[in-house]
């Protein structure tokens, strides 16, 4: 069974600039969860969609990244061990998610 972790970022950068931003930074996406035991198994971009697998303490999760013009919505399917993570992980996905956009607290930096 598994639980669903649904995080929205907010931006100003309409949907084209944000997925850029994205797919040009996903790299350090990678190491960020290197740093965690994370392991990325699968990405594929569709459109403005990313889907998703990683795999940490011998589980599975599957997932997708959704890029529109307003925000990105971050969906993670966590089976039961990794339920257990989901508050944490929420925050990291949050924090990650603006700095990937270029930004943090969700607005825009005066002269940005």
């Amino acid at each position: 069974m598994t639980r669903p972790l649904v995080v929205t970022v907010s931006h100003d950068l309409g949907q084209e600039q944000a997925e850029a931003r994205l797919r040009s930074r996903i790299d350090s996406v990678r190491r960020t969860l290197d740093s965690y035991k994370i392991a990325v198994l699968r990405e594929s971009w569709t459109g403005n969609r990313l889907d998703f697998a990683v795999r940490a303490l011998g589980q599975t999760a599957e997932g997708a990244v959704d890029v529109f013009d307003d925000h990105v919505r971050i969906e993670v399917r966590l089976p039961w061990l990794l339920a257990a993570f989901a508050e944490r992980a929420s925050g990291l996905l949050r924090s990650r998610g603006k700095l990937l956009l270029g930004h943090e607290g969700g607005e825009r930096k005066p002269g940005a």
